[in-house]
C-alpha cells in the first residue's frame, strides 16, 4: 500500500513546507485573476461572508479526492492505456474538465475550458513536484475562496464577462 500511495503521489514529500508554499502562490495567482476579472465587470462586491467555516469544510473534499482521484489515480490508469505521459495528462484534464459540467448552455463551455486550463496547473504541480500536496493545497485555497472573488451570486451576464472572469 505504501508503494502504491508513492506512486499515485499521496506522501509527505521531503521540504513538505515548499511544496504548501507553492500550493499557497499558485492559489494566490488563480484567485487574483479572478478577482481582477470580477472587478472589470464593474459588479464586483466585497463580501466577507462568503468566506465561512462551511465553505472552508466543504473545500477540503474536492481539494484532496480529487487530486488524489484525477491527478492520482486516473493518470496511473491512463499511463499504461496512452503509454505517454502527456497523453495520460491530456485525458485526465479533459476527464477533469467534463466531470464539471453544470448544465448545458453554451456558457457552460467557458466554464468547462476554466476548469481544463486549472487542471492544467493541477497536473503541473502534481508532475514536477512529483507529489500530490501542493496540488491539494491548491485547489483547497481555490475553492474555500472562489466565492470571495466572484461577483455577487457568481453570476456574470453574457459572454464578455464570463471571459473576463475564467
Amino acid at each position: 500500500m505504501k508503494e502504491y500511495l508513492k506512486r499515485i503521489g499521496l506522501y509527505i514529500p521531503v521540504g513538505v513546507w515548499r511544496h504548501i508554499m507553492l500550493g499557497i502562490i499558485l492559489a494566490l495567482c488563480t484567485l487574483s485573476g479572478m478577482l481582477l476579472g470580477s472587478l472589470l465587470s464593474g459588479r464586483y462586491e466585497l463580501n466577507w461572508s462568503t468566506i465561512n467555516l462551511k465553505q472552508i469544510i466543504f473545500s477540503l473534499n474536492p481539494g484532496i479526492f480529487e487530486e488524489i482521484f484525477y491527478r492520482g489515480i486516473i493518470v496511473m490508469l491512463l499511463l499504461p492505456l496512452t503509454r505517454n505521459l502527456t497523453k495520460a495528462f491530456i485525458w485526465q484534464i479533459v476527464i477533469f474538465g467534463l466531470a464539471h459540467i453544470k448544465g448545458f448552455d453554451w456558457l457552460v463551455l467557458v466554464d468547462v475550458v476554466s476548469v481544463m486550463i486549472i487542471a492544467i496547473a493541477f497536473t503541473y504541480a502534481a508532475h514536477k513536484t512529483r507529489a500530490l500536496l501542493a496540488g491539494i493545497v491548491f485547489h483547497f485555497l481555490h475553492d474555500a475562496f472562489l466565492f470571495f472573488v466572484q461577483v455577487p451570486e457568481g453570476v456574470y451576464n453574457g459572454w464578455q464577462e464570463n471571459i473576463a472572469f475564467y
